[in-house]
C-alpha cells in the first residue's frame, strides 16, 4: 500500500511541473468574470479533482441524514431517477438523484454557454461499439462492487484492495480498447 501512496505522490508531483510546459491552443475570450472563468478558461485538472472530492466527502453526511449508509456514485443515482420516472416511486429518491439531474443539467447549460452543445450523428458503428463498451462496463462493475467512480474515489480513499486493483485494471483495459477500436485501424490505414 505504501508504494502505490508513494506512487501516486509521485506521479502527482511530475505532472504539476509539466503542467505549464504543455502547449494547448487558446481561444479568444468573449466574456469576462464568472462567465470566463466558468466557460472559457482551462482549468488544471486537480482544481476539478478536488472540487470531486469535496463533494463525494459531502456525500458521506447526506446519505446519513437520507437513511442510508453509503457514498458518492452515479450507478445508484441513475437507478432512483429511473425508478422516478418510469414507475413515479419518490421512495428512493434523494440527494443523490438531484445530484445526477444537476450534473445533466449542469453540463447542458455549460455546453449551451459556452457554444459547443450539437446534435451529433456518430453514426451505426459507434453506436453499436458504445453499447456494447456499456455492457461490458456494467459486467465489470457488477464484479467490482462499484462503478468507476466509487471504485477509483472512494474505495482508494478507504484503502480497499478493490479501488488498489480496480485502477490499473481500468487503465489497462482502457488501453486495450484504444489500441483496437483506434490506434491499431489507425495504423493499418497509414
Amino acid at each position: 500500500m505504501l508504494i502505490l501512496i508513494s506512487l501516486t505522490i509521485y506521479l502527482v508531483i511530475r505532472h504539476i511541473r509539466q503542467w505549464k510546459q504543455i502547449k494547448v491552443a487558446k481561444i479568444t475570450a468573449k466574456k469576462v468574470g464568472i462567465g470566463h472563468l466558468l466557460f472559457e478558461a482551462r482549468w488544471h485538472p486537480f482544481i476539478t479533482a478536488m472540487l470531486v472530492g469535496i463533494i463525494a466527502l459531502l456525500a458521506w453526511p447526506a446519505s446519513l441524514s437520507a437513511g442510508r449508509i453509503g457514498r458518492l456514485g452515479i450507478s445508484g443515482p441513475s437507478a432512483q431517477l429511473f425508478s422516478l420516472l418510469i414507475n413515479g416511486n419518490l421512495k428512493f429518491f434523494n440527494w443523490a438523484g438531484y445530484l445526477l439531474i444537476g450534473l445533466l443539467l449542469g453540463s447542458f447549460i455549460a455546453a449551451k454557454d459556452s457554444q459547443e452543445f450539437r446534435f451529433r450523428n456518430p453514426g451505426l458503428t459507434t453506436v453499436v461499439k458504445s453499447f456494447i463498451g456499456g455492457l461490458f462496463m456494467r459486467i465489470g462493475s457488477g464484479l467490482a462492487d462499484g462503478c468507476m467512480l466509487g471504485n477509483t474515489l472512494i474505495n482508494t480513499a478507504w484503502f480497499s484492495w478493490q479501488g488498489w486493483v480496480f485502477i490499473p485494471c481500468i487503465i489497462f483495459i482502457s488501453w486495450l480498447t484504444s489500441y483496437f477500436t483506434v490506434i491499431r485501424p489507425w495504423q493499418i490505414k497509414s
